[in-house]
């Protein structure tokens, strides 16, 4: 690796900011204040920069930056700021630092105070208002908005930004390569990602380089002391060999902080969690900061403050503050906190309102067979199930999202860990596990219920139908058509002038693509007769103003009771004739949806409507019913389809064939809960003396 010591001599150099370069600063040339401080006294604060070689800090000896600096920001007004640079480099280079930033005046900082590294056209040599918006590109760490790549493709343009990574960067990077200019950043982990890569030309051959801070805000209170920030850096390399790797991370936890917490990292828990036969041991802290993320879930666990609830939750994790909140699995339980709420008639949290909690459970499984288990959670705010100490980590911070992972795992005992946070509102938290690779809820069993689980069975069926003939209108034909009579005349007077498409179908499920609207059970084709959109004549595509009427038969192959029924934009007639429909059991507008008084073999939603839906019930026998679907489209968004099966709320479209056999599938009987054998006769004892403990300790 080649180190760029001194590029240049010491240049006396007159920035924007009309303020004097100083002389080398470490590696560096010099150093300045960048902005517009004649026209807008911006920077305030004259900023400073100091070079500090074979500083000790947490133990390690580092050639330490220290820079001040003011500037309302480094981005599309100006570059405002400090830096540290090098000036008029040329060919390729790459320059690269620990960065930490710190509040200076202690009052406060911005999300978007910034601290990294830069490259600028040039830094200057004058005071007018025409240099304070150069061709740059900066690498930085914020405050608050993780790691930011921005760049000024031409002078005077908005600067472009690329935000970086879910942690504030420990270390950042600035590559050139010919016209080619690229930002890395490092996590606290040690891992290193490329931002964004972008040519910028007008840069030139002889651009500066170096370290920069902007405070992002220029003055706070009094005038006279203007605001600053403090941006730290160490480790910093200057390599003009590109294929070098990029460094190690050099961690100052005084400067940077701890590592953060991350998913699959083990959970440092003050108590002791002994795992309980047929059950979970289980921690719950509540008035301990609001729980904005999992991570912020751990830290209160792991920093033994806030009120603290050590329980052993016998049975499955289901569990909800709310009952309206039960998710994919019925009968929630309560949290523990809000149960010794009521039993010690304390006025925290309110029985059914947990707010701000932070939960962990820990148990073992007993895996039956050798193979793959798939496990899933699903919590109300955020959640990770871990297997083994990472050897399958599944979770998220979304809001009631389905989590499902795939692991082997020999037959025998299995550490498991489930880690919760609830903010606000409803809170609930379900986990399960099912055999094989799986994600249909239906396979899975809540981990430790005793759920002895099922065969699989047949859930519900289709009925097939012959081939559907369509029959559909030419789109505007008719205008202004607005109910079934009048669909049923565009069809007929279509036939007449010989304008109607007729086609033969497997099922009728149409929309048309230029409206976007679908129906239910997706899968949509395009409509018969679907226009493209033209530019000239202009037409945007969207069909309006036809009918489509579908005939064919149903093939009922024992008698029962079954269910049909349509949806569309706009409305629609479902009818089996010589047959009765018995009731109506599901309908967008209860109101607008109807048998025939009449004729109570036709089902139907007329007028205008963006979702017709309709579904009823009737008795059919075996064999072959003719059935005839008639809708239509006035304006905007068109779609329709046909569905039903033999069992309520359980419908597919019908399809041309033998019909279809929707299967729920075989469900492995529940994972047990078992505690370390070497622990049973200290859990016995537990057992007898309660099944938790509860103290409370405050900040």
């Amino acid at each position: 690796m080649s180190r760029v010591t001194t590029l240049a001599t010491t240049i006396a150099l007159v920035m924007l900011a009309a303020g004097q370069a100083s002389a080398v600063v470490g590696i560096f040339d010099g150093q300045a204040d960048i902005g517009d401080q004649l026209g807008a006294n911006d920077p305030a604060f004259s900023g400073s920069a100091t070079y500090t070689a074979g500083a000790l800090i947490d133990g390690q000896t580092v050639d330490l930056y220290e820079v001040l600096a003011g500037g309302s920001d480094w981005w599309s007004a100006r570059e405002a700021g400090h830096v540290v640079f090098n000036n008029m480099v040329d060919g390729d280079w790459r320059i690269t630092a620990n960065v930490a930033l710190e509040d200076g005046t202690g009052d406060g900082v911005d999300g978007w105070m910034k601290a990294g590294v830069f490259s600028r056209k040039d830094l200057g040599s004058g005071a007018g208002a025409g240099w304070e918006k150069e061709v740059n590109a900066i690498t930085a760490a914020t405050w608050a908005n993780n790691g930011s790549f921005q760049y000024r493709e031409a002078d005077n343009v908005n600067m472009q930004h690329t935000a970086a990574g879910s942690y504030r960067p420990f270390a950042v990077a600035l590559q050139r390569s010919g016209d080619d200019f690229t930002g890395y950043i490092c996590d606290p982990f040690g891992d290193w990602t490329e931002v964004n890569t972008m040519a910028l030309p007008n840069m030139g051959a002889e651009p500066a380089m170096g370290l920069f801070v902007t405070a992002h805000r220029n003055t706070v209170g009094d005038p006279a002391e203007p605001n600053y920030e403090k941006g730290y850096f160490w480790g910093v390399e200057i390599t003009t060999d590109l294929n070098d790797p990029l460094p190690a991370p050099v961690h100052l936890p005084s400067l940077q902080g701890e590592i953060p917490w991350r998913a699959g990292d083990p959970v440092d828990v003050p108590e002791t969690l002994t795992p309980v036969q047929g059950g979970w041991s289980v921690l719950e802290v509540v008035n301990n900061g609001n729980m904005g993320s999992v991570s912020d879930a751990v830290a209160s666990i792991e920093g033994g403050m806030g009120d603290r609830l050590v329980y052993n939750l016998m049975g499955p994790i289901n569990i909800g503050d709310h009952e309206v909140n039960a998710k994919n699995f019925p009968g929630d339980g309560g949290y523990g906190v809000a149960y010794e709420n009521l039993a010690v008639g304390a006025p925290w949290p309110a029985p059914n309102n947990v707010d701000h909690l932070a939960f962990i459970a820990r148990g073992q499984i007993e895996i039956p067979t050798t193979g793959d288990w798939t496990f899933y959670i699903n919590s109300d705010d955020g959640e990770q199930l871990s297997i083994d100490n990472g050897a399958l980590v599944i979770g998220s911070e979304g809001w009631q999202d389905n989590n499902f992972g795939t692991v082997h795992l020999t037959a025998g005992v299995h550490d498991i860990e489930v880690i919760h946070r609830e903010a606000t509102g409803g809170g609930d938290l379900e986990a399960a596990a099912a055999m094989g690779a799986t994600t249909d809820l239906r396979a899975f069993t809540l981990i430790g219920s005793g759920d002895p689980g099922h065969d699989a069975y047949v859930d519900y069926s289709v009925p097939g139908t012959t081939d559907i003939t369509i029959e559909m209108s030419l789109p505007d034909a008719h205008s202004g058509l607005g109910n079934l009579a009048q669909a049923m005349g565009a069809i007929e007077a279509g036939r007449v002038a010989q304008t109607n498409v007729v086609a033969t179908d497997t099922k009728i499920n149409f929309h048309d693509p230029e409206d976007g609207g679908t129906g239910s059970i997706g899968g949509d084709d395009p409509y018969l007769i679907n226009t493209e959109p033209t530019e000239d004549p202009p037409y945007d595509g969207k069909d309006n103003n036809f009918a489509l009427l579908a005939t064919g038969a149903i093939n009922i192959a024992e008698d029962g009771l079954y269910y049909f029924g349509f949806q569309s934009d706009d409305g629609a007639a479902l009818t089996i004739p010589g047959q009765e429909w018995i009731e109506i059991v599901d309908a967008a507008d209860w109101n607008e949806s109807h048998i025939d008084e009449t004729d109570p073999s036709i089902l139907y939603r007329d007028g205008g409507t963006g979702n017709s839906r309709t579904v009823a019930s009737i008795e059919l026998t075996a064999g072959s019913h003719p059935f005839q679907f008639l809708t239509w489209e006035g304006a905007g968004g068109a779609y329709c389809e046909v569905f039903g099966s033999d069992t309520l709320g359980m419908y597919d479209l019908l399809m041309t064939g033998d019909g279809v056999v929707s299967m729920v599938p075989a469900a492995a009987a529940a994972l047990k809960l078992v505690p370390e054998p070497s622990t049973w006769v200290m859990l016995l004892s537990v057992a007898a003396l309660g099944l938790y403990g509860f103290r409370r300790r405050r900040k």
